[in-house]
């Protein structure tokens, strides 16, 4: 195995582009995720701009980013066969109160990671949902109920050799 596969989620996304990082760490996030997709090792199912469109306003930095990187980013197809088995082996990583509005991403990260580790990749996800409510749990700890191992936005700019902290 070679380098690692990063699946990000809407929430490092968001948080990409967040005041929580300083204009430099932003920028040279920016570049280097940029950089990752290029190398094909930066990847986010479709379903993530949906999801990004869902949760901002105007004012849509992450999503217009993303939109920017599609081509190569949202290049792997939807295997619904693994999607079906990562919801009968944790439904609870869906909302069962939500009743409309763009499909959660969670479940299309998870099967994403999955099928990229079956093709014998080494693969992590990406994420900043680490707090499980009474009705879902977040995808940090689906992954890890899964076996697959996730991550900080933080963490992956370590990592990589982006940003320290």
């Amino acid at each position: 195995m070679g380098s690692p596969l990063w699946v990000i989620d809407s929430s490092s996304l968001i948080f990409s582009q967040s005041s929580s990082l300083t204009r430099l760490v932003k920028t040279a996030a920016i570049e280097g995720m940029e950089r990752l997709i290029a190398d094909e090792r930066l990847v986010f199912p479709a379903v993530v701009l949906k999801e990004l469109a869902r949760y901002l306003g105007k004012q849509n930095p992450a999503l217009t980013w993303a939109k920017t990187q599609e081509a190569i980013a949202c290049r792997h197809p939807t295997n619904y066969e693994t999607l079906a088995a990562i919801l009968s082996a944790v439904p609870e990583v869906l909302d069962a109160q939500k009743e409309s509005g763009a499909e959660e991403a969670d479940v299309y990260i998870l099967a994403l990671a999955t099928d990229l580790i079956a093709q014998n990749n080494d693969v992590r996800i990406v994420t900043e949902e680490s707090r499980s409510t009474g009705r879902k749990m977040c995808l940090a700890s689906a992954a890890g109920y899964l076996g697959l191992p996730s991550l900080s936005f933080r963490t992956l700019l370590k990592f990589e050799g982006i940003a320290n902290f």
